[in-house]
């Protein structure tokens, strides 16, 4: 019975050991401000350079346009590098909303920044 108990508290520890130490932000994106036509860069850096961010645009509706890793298809508008960075090319008009990254699957908090797109006239 003994043998039981010490493992179930060994397990018990582990579990707890690993949910302290799951990545989280360390460094959300901040606004950016570019010109039409140009690329626009998010950075978003996790505790662990292996975490999987993933990004997310508001409105009109919410979607989430990256994730580390996978591929959407948006004909190449959004692209990860470095696990951390979104790049938005050839930024227009319609691009210039919140956008929001999250470590997943651990993190509940998003973190938003702004892209402001000048010369859109």
């Amino acid at each position: 019975m003994m043998m039981l108990y010490i493992y179930v508290v060994i397990h018990i520890l582990a579990c707890v050991t690993t949910l302290l130490v799951t990545a989280t932000v360390v460094t959300p994106p901040r606004d950016v401000t570019v010109k039409k036509g140009d690329n626009a860069e998010f950075r978003c850096d996790t505790s662990s350079p292996d975490e999987v961010v993933q990004w997310t645009r508001f409105l009109p509706r919410t979607e989430i346009i990256a994730v580390t890793g996978r591929q959407f298809n948006y004909s190449g508008k959004y692209q990860v590098v470095n696990n951390s960075v979104l790049i938005i090319s050839n930024v227009t008009a319609s691009d210039g909303l919140p956008y929001a990254c999250l470590a997943v699957p651990y993190e509940t908090q998003l973190h938003y920044a702004n892209l402001v797109v000048i010369g859109m006239y």
